[in-house]
């Protein structure tokens, strides 16, 4: 109501989707100027988050790319270019991740809004039931295509998605609850 929760988008699992996520943690010297590195980060496409901390740690970013040896020459670049603002560093990949959902955002009482979740409840049935295999899982461009239309906008009718992607809302459907059976979709978040 207030604007602070907004916008519907899908969770997905990119490992799944055969691509690596690594998170780097850094902690800057201070009295640089740090906003060129901030800049290269938000502009670079495997940068998948970014976060600025007044903790011990300053900065953390995620980078996701298909192999290992992608991950290490970027980063020995990043860190060529950037050793004179880093005072230290780690280096994590992720094992498991799990969404906790929004409702800790929410107070309870009268003003709690009500969340209708149309596509996610229509496939709600497959998130309870499925059982996700390990590791990649192998997706053609309309399967590609469908989840970047889902991505941002989960509340996308099927007709809607359909005729975007060029297939039929039945082939949709079904492709859009494969892959929530395969975890690829990990949840539609409201």
């Amino acid at each position: 109501r207030e604007g602070f929760l907004h916008g519907f988008i899908t969770l997905l699992d990119a490992e799944k989707m055969g691509h690596l996520v690594h998170t780097v943690n850094l902690t800057l010297h201070p009295f640089h100027e740090h906003q060129s590195m901030i800049e290269q980060l938000v502009q670079n496409t495997r940068i998948t988050n970014l976060k600025h901390f007044n903790s011990r740690l300053d900065l953390q970013f995620s980078v996701t790319t298909d192999t290992m040896h992608e991950f290490v020459e970027f980063f020995d670049s990043f860190l060529k270019e950037y050793h004179q603002l880093i005072k230290d560093y780690s280096h994590s990949t992720l094992l498991e991740e799990h969404f906790t959902g929004l409702d800790f955002l929410l107070e309870e009482g009268e003003g709690k809004p009500t969340v209708t979740e149309r596509k996610g409840s229509s496939f709600q049935q497959l998130f309870t039931s499925r059982k996700v295999p390990g590791g990649a899982v192998k997706l053609d461009d309309k399967d590609k295509a469908i989840l970047a239309e889902l991505k941002m906008n989960s509340r996308v009718p099927i007709l809607q998605l359909a005729q975007k992607v060029k297939l039929a809302t039945t082939s949709v459907q079904s492709r859009i609850g494969r892959m929530v059976q395969q975890g690829v979709i990990k949840h539609f978040i409201p």
